[in-house]
């Protein structure tokens, strides 16, 4: 591997958020990704896997089961009025 000088960015919290390199290394980086994607292209097809996958429902119909276990808006939201008859609505948790 080659040897990078790097500097690890942190939050707050001392926790690594990010990673910054020199414009140069990155380069490198690019010609040693490009050169490893010539000579191992993906491999797309999804042949391999026909079978593997066997629903017991039809997919909308158990989309349709889910989501009518979702709570209405109306359920878990009230609609607050503000100002004038022309005031938009803002929806607010009932608590």
């Amino acid at each position: 591997m080659l040897p990078f000088q790097k500097k690890i960015v942190t939050d707050e919290a001392m926790q690594p958020v990010a990673v910054l390199i020199d414009y140069q290394d990155w380069q490198k980086i690019e010609k040693i990704l490009a050169i490893y994607e010539e000579n191992n292209p993906p491999n797309d097809d999804i042949s391999n896997y026909a079978g593997i996958i066997s629903l017991h429902q039809d997919p909308l119909d158990y989309q349709q089961e889910i989501r009518s276990e979702w709570p209405y808006p109306h359920d878990q939201w009230k609609i607050a009025r503000r100002g004038t008859a022309s005031s938009t609505f803002i929806a607010q948790p009932r608590y």
